[in-house]
């Protein structure tokens, strides 16, 4: 079943219809509807809504969702604006697939939310549990930031050749991955890393057998794990291990791509949880500027 939009201008018309024609390089992204576990509707619609929006604020990705026919549009002259129009989709198929779930149960509310790719493969999962919606909803930008993110993280493929590594074409401002809104490399083994909380790490570096390794250098501290609940978060800024980033160069001196080690939380209630040293995943910083 379709749902069609109305419109009765010129600029409610481009605001829906242009910005949905994608540039080549964009990724298409289908948002499924929520799965709702035992919160209410008013909760649910909240948080669902929440989530189609933090998706669209992504540009460089086309969001469609479930529930809305997509159409090619013809044409239309700027003095013959219909009262009826449908909202324009590109030919090819999703890239990938975004599913999520929301439940609440024994006073937490848990949400999980699953990036799959075209082939149906999970390329990221993300489980948290919250006192509440509303501090759900305080975490749901950075939640989906870290999804776009993991999602662009490119495939390492057998044939790619790192680049030498030298202490000069590492320099300058890079833009980091999950949490990490920026990474400045100084010369002299120093940098910092910009999070998206605000704060910003101190770390060190070293070159090694053409590998790039950044340790944190700053004391830990609970904003370093935002968008982790208060508890949680609490729990790794006392515990966890120094972040570290062992980094190849690719593309031209564009592109660091590596692995990140860290210390993640598992739990089910703020009384019982885990955390797991050395946890690893791949990652990409892409170069902004030297």
């Amino acid at each position: 079943m379709g749902v069609k939009l109305k419109l009765s201008t010129i600029s409610a018309l481009l605001l829906f219809v242009l910005p949905l024609y994608p540039q080549m390089d964009r990724k298409i992204l289908q948002f499924e509807p929520l799965a709702v576990h035992g919160a209410s509707t008013e909760e649910s619609r909240l948080i669902e809504n929440l989530l189609k929006s933090y998706f669209d604020d992504h540009k460089e990705v086309l969001t469609l969702h479930s529930g809305i026919k997509y159409e090619k549009l013809a044409p239309v002259a700027a003095d013959d604006i219909p009262d009826v129009v449908s909202i324009a989709m590109p030919e090819q198929a999703p890239d990938y697939f975004v599913s999520s779930t929301l439940e609440q149960k024994d006073g937490l509310y848990t949400l999980e939310l699953v990036v799959r790719n075209s082939l149906q493969q999970p390329v990221f999962n993300h489980v948290s549990s919250y006192k509440s919606t509303g501090e759900m909803a305080l975490s749901l930008r950075s939640v989906v930031d870290n999804a776009v993110l993991q999602r662009e993280v490119p495939t390492i493929h057998d044939n790619d050749t790192p680049l030498v590594l030298t202490s000069e074409n590492i320099l300058g401002l890079w833009r980091g991955d999950t949490n990490v809104e920026l990474v400045r490399i100084l010369p002299g083994g120093k940098a910092f890393a910009f999070l998206k909380s605000g704060k910003n790490m101190q770390l060190t570096y070293a070159i090694e057998n053409n590998i790039l390794s950044l340790i944190q250098k700053s004391p830990n501290d609970e904003r370093f794990y935002s968008p982790q609940p208060p508890p949680v978060a609490k729990k790794l800024a006392e515990q966890a291990e120094p972040l570290r980033w062992d980094l190849n160069l690719f593309e031209n001196g564009s592109t660091l791509r590596g692995t990140r080690s860290e210390t993640t939380a598992e739990y089910e209630t703020y009384d019982n949880i885990r955390l797991l040293p050395g946890s690893t995943s791949t990652v990409a910083w892409s170069r902004m500027q030297r």
